[in-house]
Parts: C-alpha cells; sequence; structure tokens
C-alpha cells in the first residue's frame, strides 16, 4: 500500500460538531495496476481524499481516483477518452451500534462505444481531430446506497440461501412492485415539492 500510495495530513475540520481529519492521497513511487483480463489497466497513480473521525480514528469517507501517469497509459487515456482519470471512486460510512457501515458507494469510469476503434485519432493537414472524441466513449456511473443495516442471524441465514452474487454491480432483473413501496432519496425540499408538483400534474393528465 505505502509503496503505491502516500499520505499527508492537509487540515482538521468540524462536522456536526465533531472533528475529521482530511488527508491527502498522493502517488507514492511504484505506479497503481488493476490487473484487468484483456485490458491494459496499469500505469496510474492515486490521487484523493480520506476523512477519518478525530476520536475513533474510523474512516467517514473516501474520495478516491486513479489517474493515468505511465506514459503509455496517458497515451492510451488521452487518446481513448480525451482525459487522464481513468477511474473515480467515493464512499461514505455510517455509524451504527459502534460500528461502522457503508452508506453509500459511487463510481464513474469511461467506456468505449466500440472497443478497438481507434478512428478518434485521425488528424487533418494541421493537426485538428477530423472527429469529436466524445463520440467514441461515454461515462459509466454506478451508485449504491444502503438504507438499512440488517443484525438479525435468521434473516441474514435466509438472504443468504436465495440466489446470491458476491458482485454488487451485476445487473439485476427490474422488478417494479419493489419500487412502488421503495423510499424514495430527497436532497432538499425543494426536489420533495418538485416530485409532488410533478406527481399532482401526471395525475391530471391521466384524468
Amino acid at each position: 500500500m505505502l509503496d503505491k500510495h502516500q499520505f499527508k495530513l492537509d487540515t482538521v475540520l468540524v462536522e456536526n460538531g465533531n472533528k475529521l481529519y482530511k488527508i491527502e492521497i498522493l502517488k507514492g513511487k511504484d505506479y497503481v495496476g488493476l490487473n484487468t483480463p484483456d485490458i491494459y489497466n496499469e500505469g496510474f497513480e492515486a490521487k484523493g481524499w480520506l476523512y477519518i473521525d478525530w476520536g475513533s480514528y474510523a474512516i467517514k469517507k473516501v474520495e478516491y481516483q486513479l489517474v493515468a501517469a505511465s506514459e503509455n497509459q496517458k497515451k492510451r487515456s488521452k487518446s481513448l477518452f480525451g482525459t487522464l482519470v481513468n477511474h473515480k471512486l467515493i464512499m461514505t460510512f455510517m455509524e451504527y451500534q459502534e460500528r461502522m457501515y457503508p452508506k453509500y458507494i459511487y463510481y464513474e469510469t469511461p467506456k468505449l462505444v466500440n472497443a478497438g476503434d481507434r478512428s478518434s485519432d485521425q488528424v487533418d493537414k494541421d493537426g485538428n481531430p477530423t472527429q469529436d472524441k466524445s463520440d467514441f466513449y461515454y461515462n459509466t456511473v454506478q451508485e449504491i446506497v444502503f438504507t438499512e443495516i440488517i443484525q438479525d442471524p435468521l434473516l441474514i441465514s435466509e438472504a443468504f440461501n436465495k440466489n446470491w452474487s458476491e458482485d454488487i454491480f451485476s445487473p439485476r432483473p427490474y422488478h417494479p412492485e419493489f419500487w412502488e413501496n421503495y423510499n424514495v432519496l430527497l436532497e432538499s425540499e425543494e426536489e420533495d415539492k418538485l416530485i409532488r408538483d410533478l406527481s399532482k400534474r401526471v395525475s391530471l393528465y391521466k384524468q
């Protein structure tokens, strides 16, 4: 870990009356690699922040990026995606009964529309790109929100006896009946009012 990452105390923040260490994540002497099968996912350096509780030293939040750093990876990233940031991860944690649990996970990475298509590299006689690179790639975003902590051994046992996958990002079938009763996360009162207004409009439209 310390060969590929270095850490530096930046400042101390106050959140809801609690102090947090804000620690910067810096590149180490070696590159970070992901060893992804069939994809060159090597030659990165880490950048980001750790937010750590003053009293318990528990990690409250992680902001982590992998940025192209080796010559090969910089050429690849710039050529394919027009950016050096290849992976972005955000994780927040919540405390429950003196233990920390994941609360929110966000992951973003660029993906090629047509793998192996390098026609976006073509330039005119003046050296200007002949095509917009953004037409050749897109950014995928995956988010997971944890809204409940279950510790009942019986419920946990029943859950694991079902068809369970360790890959939390794997595709799942869509179940409309689930979303009918699922709690909606709202960021503000304005969004709550907006949703109610839109729901009222839809109801009137149907009438």
